[in-house]
């Protein structure tokens, strides 16, 4: 089953203005750091570029799964206070994201 995905993960070689794009358009690609919306919010708060490489704000020590095991995902969630959660095969492609709201269910 193939999976639409509405968070990516985007290279860092990216301006910021193309990383939104990308994320915009829905693009896959290999994981290697993490962006959210609170990152370019943030960003655009303290009057960035939005032209500056993704690698100032991007994440490249997220939390992730190798499985959707969400005994696990409750821990992560609960101790580094995070919103989401991928899950990652061994070649670190994205295979699954856990959601905050997925424990609610």
């Amino acid at each position: 089953m193939k999976k639409n995905f509405k968070d990516i993960v985007v290279g860092d070689n990216l301006a910021i203005l193309d990383t939104i794009i990308i994320i915009k358009n829905n693009k896959k690609k290999t994981i290697i750091g993490l962006i959210d919306i609170e990152d370019i919010i943030n960003f655009i708060i303290n009057k960035k570029d939005l032209k500056s490489n993704v690698k100032e704000i991007m994440n490249t020590s997220f939390k992730y799964l190798q499985s959707r095991d969400m005994a696990k995902a409750k821990i992560l969630f609960k101790k580094f206070n995070l919103h989401l959660i991928p899950v990652l095969n061994k070649k670190r492609h994205l295979t699954d994201i856990i959601y905050l709201k997925d424990l609610i269910k």
